[in-house]
């Protein structure tokens, strides 16, 4: 192990021997995704208030795999994908994720409760979320905070790369120090609504009590196939992983210790070993892995703003 005063940078460019995995469409769609597309600058000049470099920027941020993306979260029906496209680029031009400024969120980022580091054995960037960290309990701005994080994840994506993997850490998380269901309630909305296509995968690590609860509430807000993308793991106790896969769903939670099992947890993905999908050299000590990056805000902050804010 490094001593304290040696700090390892994060892992912020994709290395891996393997390729991204690639989308690929049929004839049809890609006919449907070019038709959408070519509506795109009218949708643009609907909107209100938008000065030249704003209308040129919603124009850029909705290229053919946004397009796409949309399309193949509604089934490639056109009139519904125009529907959520349109509702994504009024939402962008009012909270404009990709001009959210530093200064206005750094404080968030001080305590290491949401940050970068690292790839899956796809390339897919890995967000980890650590929410008993959380200090400040300003929702509105840690809710900005979590979408300043999304653009800055999907500017590190290796070209062919459009996903990330969400890794919570709930070790610790109780009743009295996890955020409010209000803020999980709005930051699922913004992920399905504004987001799709981009969740690769989302571990729970060391999953307590609370997260049971907290799943039974948000779980009509998650489509059944992002919820089949939602795995449960154990960074404590990696040995018991081996059992855990071979319980039926419905059990999981239950015999894992980590809240009530139930019928819902049916529809998740199961449990899983973390090093089954990242390798080793790219996931965190604590987590099993050999990297041993720790965060520091000082070290970590000015390494963060260098990646391109504006990459779609």
């Amino acid at each position: 192990m490094l001593s304290d005063s040696t700090f390892v940078p994060p892992i912020l460019n994709y290395t891996g021997k393997t390729d991204p995995v690639r989308m690929s469409v049929s004839n049809e769609q890609k006919d449907l995704i070019e038709r959408v597309h070519s509506q795109v600058p009218a949708l643009v000049d609907e909107l209100e208030g938008l000065d030249s470099a704003e209308v040129a920027s919603l124009t850029t941020w909705a290229d053919a795999g946004t397009v796409r993306r949309f399309l193949n979260a509604t089934n490639y029906k056109e009139e519904a994908a125009l529907v959520r496209l349109k509702a994504t680029l009024v939402w962008r031009s009012q909270y404009k994720p990709d001009r959210i400024s530093p200064g206005e969120i750094e404080v968030e980022s001080t305590t290491g409760k949401l940050f970068i580091n690292g790839f899956d054995k796809q390339g897919r960037p890995l967000l980890f979320g650590i929410p008993r960290l959380d200090s400040n309990k300003t929702y509105d701005r840690y809710l900005r905070f979590c979408v300043f994080m999304m653009e800055k994840t999907i500017a590190i994506m290796p070209d062919g790369q459009e996903k990330l993997c969400l890794m919570m850490d709930n070790d610790g998380l109780g009743l009295f120090n996890g955020p409010p269901v209000s803020f999980l309630t709005n930051f699922v909305r913004i992920m399905d609504s504004h987001y799709p296509g981009r969740l690769g995968m989302c571990m729970l690590i060391n999953p307590t009590f609370i997260v049971s609860g907290i799943y039974r509430i948000i779980s009509p807000f998650l489509d059944p196939v992002v919820k089949s993308k939602v795995y449960f793991t154990n960074a404590q106790r990696p040995e018991a992983i081996k059992t855990l896969a071979t319980i039926a769903p419905a059990e999981k939670t239950e015999k894992s210790g980590g809240g009530g099992g139930g019928g819902e947890f049916k529809e998740l993905g199961g449990w899983t070993s973390m090093l089954e999908h990242i390798d080793s050299d790219q996931l965190m000590v604590q987590y099993g892995g050999t990297n041993e990056f720790q965060y520091k805000h000082d070290e970590y902050w000015p390494r963060l703003l260098s990646v391109n804010q504006h990459k779609v």
